[in-house]
């Protein structure tokens, strides 16, 4: 994802589990306008809780939510899989892409 996006001219910074995104935000947080993570990561720290850790600096971030595991980890009847930032895995790169884009354009 990070090539795709890159192509596509973003600026992008990966980390391998919410605790490195928690560093790498205390470094670059004033150039993220977008937090793309997974549910499901290591080093104890999940998608949704680094999310509401990064909107405590700034609630205004716009995230984007993927999962592999949407039945197992939310349940079949969870608001997060009515939300128009959950991507379910597999999903189409195109389909992430125009996510992205409708993501950072809303207001």
């Amino acid at each position: 994802m990070r090539t795709l996006l890159e192509h596509q001219g973003y600026r992008v910074y990966s980390a391998n589990s919410g605790v490195d995104a928690l560093a790498l935000w205390q470094d670059h947080q004033s150039t993220i306008d977008l937090l793309v993570t997974d549910m499901v990561m290591p080093g104890g720290l999940g998608g949704r809780e680094l999310a509401d850790r990064l909107r405590t600096d700034r609630s205004s971030l716009k995230v984007i939510y993927c999962s592999g595991y949407a039945d197992d980890m939310l349940g079949k009847d969870s608001p997060l899989r009515e939300d128009e930032n959950f991507l379910e895995k597999p999903f189409e790169l195109q389909k992430f892409l125009k996510r992205v884009r409708l993501c950072l354009d809303k207001t």
